[in-house]
């Protein structure tokens, strides 16, 4: 399957040794930050889909490379705070990219909208729930990137330059080193930066073998503007290397990771947690606690665990009979082609916690984990509810009814006048 990017520049250079894969890490003096804690309402206060809250935002699509090997091609989009001067950006990959671009803003949209977990709440005395409706999506063109020219290839200079230039909203710079300190010295010559802790950590890649991606807006972009990062390359599985992105991290920084291949996606050395969303706390005015509840599973887990949040094939996704969101969006279509699956996982994770790099591996057995959950409220048992209780409700609409009855009865027995 094609996928759709456009090509900055190609390099024909040998794949190197594989290792950790693709890391993104914000380095900037202030921290990036999520968003608040929202829910998207459909039909009435007890069906509610959670909206995303992850500063980090990947899909992977991972194929079979005709020539040999396997071909990750990654989309990123962060979240980020700051001022535009001190936004930067690195990402280290096993190899030259084959490709770099930028997906449109609202890449994840659909995505998100067709796969969040849903909850619907109905009452023991209610004959039918209300429909379960998703956070409304939207698709943009294509953006697009500027073409690109190396201006150097090594061969005896301590640090390699393999590409600079343009694509969308970002100037970058792909570089390597054998040391770390030559790397880190041209980094602020040629007027990027590195965040804080940058050396000690990026020094274990370096003696990996990875090469760099450099990144910060150009001189018209604004923080408001920062594109999904595509890049393409070599690897055997899908990893999100979290070791560089704790340098900029912010205590539960929440990381979603979508993964397109022939099969479920398990985590390789982390764990997996299936919440018991009965447990759940929802209000009246239909917020739940859905991020601290997780949290507090990922936390009792030991801080290193994946929630599945829906697994199934991409035609589930692309009409979901669960949500009814349908994805239209001709960049995330390119992605989900025929006979493949689509695993989503999402976790919280603290900066001392990411002292390693999850990997992925695909699970032929693996069952499918639907997104949309039936959480059965009674007097008695189901979710507990902030500031709402369903077994207080039933008896105080049961006297309600009762006093109504009385005050009828009253009016009837009243002589006329």
């Amino acid at each position: 399957m094609k996928t759709a990017l456009r090509s900055w520049w190609r390099a024909s250079v040998p794949a190197l040794a594989l290792g950790a894969g693709l890391a993104a890490a914000v380095g900037a003096p202030a921290p990036a930050a999520a968003c608040g804690g929202l829910v998207c309402s459909g039909g009435g206060p007890f069906n509610q889909t959670t909206v995303d809250q992850a500063n980090e935002r990947i899909l992977f699509l991972t194929e079979a490379d005709p020539a040999g090997g396997t071909i990750e091609t990654a989309v990123i989009q962060i979240q980020y705070e700051g001022s535009a001067a001190d936004f930067a950006w690195i990402l280290p990959v096993p190899e030259v990219p084959m490709n770099i671009d930028v997906a449109e803003s609202t890449f994840f949209d659909e995505l998100d909208a067709a796969t969040s977990p849903t909850f619907n709440f109905p009452f023991a005395f209610a004959p039918t729930a209300c429909s379960v409706m998703g956070c409304a999506a939207r698709s943009a063109a294509p953006g697009g990137g500027a073409g690109y020219g190396g201006d150097g290839t090594g061969g005896g200079s301590p640090v390699n330059v393999w590409g600079t230039g343009t694509v969308g909203p970002y100037e970058m710079a792909v570089i390597s080193s054998d040391t770390i300190d030559p790397l880190v010295d041209w980094i602020w010559r040629h007027g990027y930066s590195a965040p804080d802790g940058f050396l000690d950590i990026a020094d274990d890649y370096v003696k990996e073998n990875y090469k760099f991606v450099v990144l910060r807006l150009a001189p018209d972009a604004g923080v408001d503007q920062l594109d999904p990062l595509v890049i393409q390359y070599h690897e055997e599985v899908p990893c999100v290397p979290l070791r560089l992105t704790s340098i900029a991290s912010v205590p539960d920084m929440g990381v979603r990771v979508y993964i397109v291949g022939p099969s479920r996606a398990v985590p390789l050395n982390f764990g997996v947690v299936a919440p018991d969303y009965g447990k759940l706390a929802f209000s009246a005015n239909g917020i739940n606690d859905y991020e601290s509840f997780t949290a507090g599973e990922i936390e009792g887990a030991g801080g290193k665990a994946w929630v599945t949040e829906f697994a199934g094939p991409a035609a589930n996704v692309l009409s979901n009979p669960s949500t009814g969101v349908t994805v239209t969006s001709g960049s995330v279509l390119s992605y989900l082609g025929a006979g493949t699956y689509v695993t989503r996982l999402y976790t919280k994770i603290s900066p001392w916690e990411m002292d390693e790099d999850p990997f992925f591996q695909f699970d032929p057995n693996g069952v499918d984990v639907d997104n949309l959950h039936v959480v059965q409220i009674t007097r008695t048992v189901g979710a507990a509810m902030t500031g709402w209780n369903p077994g207080l409700a039933g008896d105080a609409l049961l006297v309600a009814g009762l006093l109504g009855l009385v005050a009828l009865r009253r009016l009837r027995r009243r002589p006329a006048r």
